[in-house]
C-alpha cells in the first residue's frame, strides 16, 4: 500500500496481476512489481499470485460459485416461484442491473456468463444455491451450460437456504466443506510445491 492514498480515489483498488513470461516472479515479487504503480496511483493495491508452470500447465485452478446471479435477463421460474420466498434477496434485481448495464444487452456474456460459450474452456466448478433462492435457475442453468460443454462441475442445492447461505446455521458447515472438499480435489499441491514449503 502506497505511503498516502489519494483523498479522490481512497475506494478505489488496483487489482494487479503481474507478467513474468509465465514463470517468472512468483510470492511477494508479484506484490513489489505492483507498488510503483500504486505508489504512483496512490490507491490501494492487490497483487495476485498464481501457480505456475512446469508444475502447473494449462489449464489449471478451480472456481466456488455461490448463488452467481449468470443470467441478468433473470428469465428462469425461481424469479417467479421463489419471489417473496427468499428472506435475503426477496425480488427481482431489475433496477440494480439496469443500472450496472447502462443499456448493454443483458445477453452478452461478460453480463450473463450463462450465454457464454464454455466450449472454449472452463476450469472446474463447483455451484451452490438453495430451494428457497432467488438465482435458483440462475445456477441450475450455469451448471447445465458448462456440464453441456464437458465442464467438470459440480451442483448443490441446500433444501430451505435462502441467498447467501444459512447465516450461521449447522448447514453452513456441510456447505463449507463441500466446497472445501472441491478445492482441495482440483488444487492438490504438487511435490515439488511441497518440497519448497519445508
Amino acid at each position: 500500500m502506497p505511503e498516502s492514498l489519494s483523498a479522490e480515489f481512497d475506494d478505489g483498488v488496483i487489482p494487479y496481476v503481474r507478467g513474468g513470461a509465465y514463470v517468472n516472479g512468483s510470492g511477494e515479487a508479484g506484490a513489489h512489481m505492483g507498488l510503483p504503480l500504486a505508489g504512483h496511483a496512490r490507491m490501494r493495491a492487490f497483487a495476485v499470485d498464481y501457480r505456475m508452470p512446469p508444475d502447473h500447465p494449462f489449464p489449471v485452478g478451480a472456481v466456488v460459485l455461490a448463488t452467481p446471479e449468470a443470467d441478468l435477463t433473470e428469465s428462469g421460474d425461481s424469479f417467479e416461484i421463489n419471489v417473496h420466498v427468499d428472506v435475503v434477496a426477496s425480488e427481482r434485481l431489475t433496477d440494480s442491473i439496469a443500472l450496472y448495464a447502462d443499456g448493454h444487452d443483458l445477453r452478452d456474456p461478460y453480463l450473463s456468463p450463462v450465454f457464454r460459450d464454455f466450449g472454449q474452456g472452463c476450469p472446474p466448478t463447483a455451484l451452490s444455491c438453495g430451494t428457497r433462492h432467488l438465482f435458483l435457475s440462475n445456477t441450475v442453468l450455469l451448471h447445465r451450460a458448462l456440464r453441456r460443454a464437458g465442464v467438470d462441475a459440480e451442483l448443490h442445492v441446500w433444501e430451505g437456504m435462502p441467498h447467501g447461505g444459512f447465516f450461521g446455521a449447522p448447514e453452513d458447515r456441510e456447505l463449507f466443506a463441500e466446497q472445501a472438499r472441491f478445492l482441495h480435489k482440483h488444487l492438490v499441491p504438487t511435490e515439488t510445491e511441497r518440497k519448497v514449503k519445508k
